[in-house]
């Protein structure tokens, strides 16, 4: 990750396949979702379907594999009232070797001097520069307090589980706070042959980030050459140092770029996820699922003039802003059948997905202000660049899966999918994938065998 809160983690399953995302597919209660929008302790079951065969079934999707997460249902029985609270503390106590500054300054000179380019006068005369180990200076120490209430209950028909959530963490990189309030509610009821079940979640994520140069906060600071100091022996920002010359990078003061201008960001999530089973007769079941998704994002960043020395200037107070929006909506239904004859055991899953999403975004960039103080669109009256794109997609899939036994020995499992994209032209919008697996318990009937 970038050393940020919240940040989700980068997930490998089976080895990187591709040289483009490689991030498993999440299903979170039968819906494709994210990670980061559950709370670990709102989790009842975790697991990771690795195998080629057992994740076919969610098509091309799954390729760099499937990860499932059920998340906690009401208990029957009289209202449970509980309040969490944790409060930990993240002390970095590791940091990567970087070069001090006599060795970053040896290898400076020398790859100038491979490369017949003369050497810069700060490289000769670094010594005058001083030091600065920009790992440790960009960090401290970092807390995390998490608030969490829950009502937990039902009777044997109807059980609901809701929670309120408040979140609040410092990172170890700084100005990398984080707050995210949240709340999570579950109702499930069964009936006799029926059942069903709504899941609504709503929550904000709110901090402030930097980063110079595009890239994460923690390579950024990884990058900066470790001459020169944040302030001078007055207390004014030092700017530009020098330049990298192994990657020809400008690169100047990272606590400078945390510390002047004002970022933040804000992001508000709405997800519902319904279902309704019906059991047909006994084995034969048929289950329709919906869900929907809303994401509004902002992102706000006002950077005031500055002048700490030719190399490192801005003459102009600048601002950009973006919004965006991604909604998304997916409907799933499924015809199941599961018996047992005897010593044969048969599964068959037949089903139809469909699902739509549209992401919009607007963004703004200007720079002179008539009112400095009024840090808006409106009060820009210089440079102004406005921008603005969206795009849509839409997926159609029909499945199914034969799962068959024999005493508990001998299995069978079969899986065909076939998937189609708006993204791909009408020719060739759709594909077939096709699975099968065949598998033998070795030591069936011998107990004496591990």
């Amino acid at each position: 990750t970038g050393g940020a809160p919240g940040t989700s983690p980068n997930i490998i399953i089976r080895g990187v396949g591709t040289f483009g995302d490689y991030s498993p597919l999440v299903i979170v209660d039968g819906v494709e979702s994210s990670l980061s929008k559950v709370d670990v302790n709102d989790i009842e079951n975790f697991s990771v379907l690795k195998d080629g065969s057992a994740a076919a079934i969610y098509g091309a999707k799954a390729a760099n594999g499937v990860i499932l997460v059920t998340t906690k249902k009401g208990k029957a029985g009289e209202p449970v009232i509980t309040l969490d609270v944790d409060h930990s503390i993240n002390i970095p106590f590791r940091f990567w070797p970087m070069l001090s500054a006599d060795g970053y300054a040896s290898v400076a000179k020398t790859a100038y001097e491979d490369a017949g380019e003369v050497v810069p006068d700060y490289i000769n005369n670094y010594q005058a520069l001083g030091s600065t180990d920009w790992m440790k200076t960009m960090t401290s120490n970092g807390y995390s307090t998490k608030y969490k209430f829950n009502v937990n209950g039902g009777s044997e028909t109807v059980t609901y589980d809701i929670s309120a959530t408040l979140n609040k963490e410092k990172g170890i990189m700084i100005r990398s706070d984080l707050m995210t309030p949240a709340l999570r509610a579950r109702i499930d009821i069964k009936k006799n042959r029926f059942s069903m079940g709504l899941i609504t979640n709503v929550s904000q994520r709110k901090g402030q980030s930097f980063t110079s140069t595009g890239e994460s906060a923690l390579m950024d600071v990884i990058r900066t050459i470790p001459l020169g100091t944040p302030k001078d022996e007055n207390g004014d920002w030092v700017g530009y140092i020098g330049t990298n010359p192994l990657t020809r990078v400008e690169r100047g003061n990272p606590l400078f770029v945390a510390m002047n201008p004002d970022k933040q960001w804000k992001n508000n999530i709405y997800d519902i996820n319904g279902f309704g089973e019906f059991e047909i007769f006994k084995g034969l079941k048929f289950k329709v699922q919906a869900a929907f998704s809303n994401e509004d994002y902002w992102n706000y960043n006002f950077s005031p003039r500055y002048n700490l020395n030719p190399h490192n200037r801005q003459d102009l107070d600048e601002l950009s802003e973006a919004r965006s929006n991604w909604y998304a909506w997916q409907m799933t239904s499924t015809l199941n059948y599961d018996n047992k004859f005897g010593k044969h055991s048969i599964g068959i899953l037949a089903g139809y997905e469909a699902k739509d999403e549209t992401y919009r975004n607007v963004s703004i960039w200007g720079d002179d202000f008539l009112f400095p103080e009024l840090r808006v669109p409106q009060s820009i009256i210089g440079n102004k660049d406005i921008k603005g794109y969206q795009t849509s997609s839409s997926y159609l899939s029909q499945f199914g899966r034969i799962n068959y036994d024999y005493d508990n020995k001998y299995y069978l499992s079969a899986t065909i999918r076939r998937d189609g994209s708006s993204k791909f032209s009408p020719n060739n919008r759709y594909g077939i994938f096709p699975s099968a697996s065949l598998a033998c318990h070795a030591n069936h009937g011998d107990p004496a065998r591990p």
